[in-house]
């Protein structure tokens, strides 16, 4: 599993824009096979995370939704179970690794 470094941020070119007391929110995908990806956001304001895993089906999703967790790894691990729970799948060489995506908020 590899995790980017929360502190990369303020090595980012886009610092000034940003503020230097706000790095930029992240959503965490794992794409897996069948389509199915794992997904951990942050809770707006509460420094959590919320775990959840969805099957790109066309123009619909089927998702399915976990609790909040207060360590990344924890929301990692648990959407990670959801993919296996709710999609019958068992992770093999074709899947991905973590990684970030920024998520951009407009003030």
């Amino acid at each position: 599993m590899s995790i980017v470094s929360e502190d990369r941020w303020f090595r980012a070119p886009e610092r000034r824009r940003l503020g230097a007391a706000t790095p930029p929110l992240r959503i965490w995908h794992r794409t897996h096979a069948d389509r199915i990806v794992a997904e951990v956001a942050p809770v707006d304001g509460l420094g959590t995370w919320r775990a959840c895993a969805w099957r790109d089906i066309g123009q619909a999703r089927d998702s399915r939704q976990g609790e909040a967790y207060s360590l990344l790894v924890d929301a990692h691990a648990a959407a990670d179970a959801i993919t296996r729970s709710s999609f019958a799948h068992a992770c093999d060489g074709r899947c991905s690794g973590w990684h970030p995506i920024e998520r951009r908020v407009n003030p």
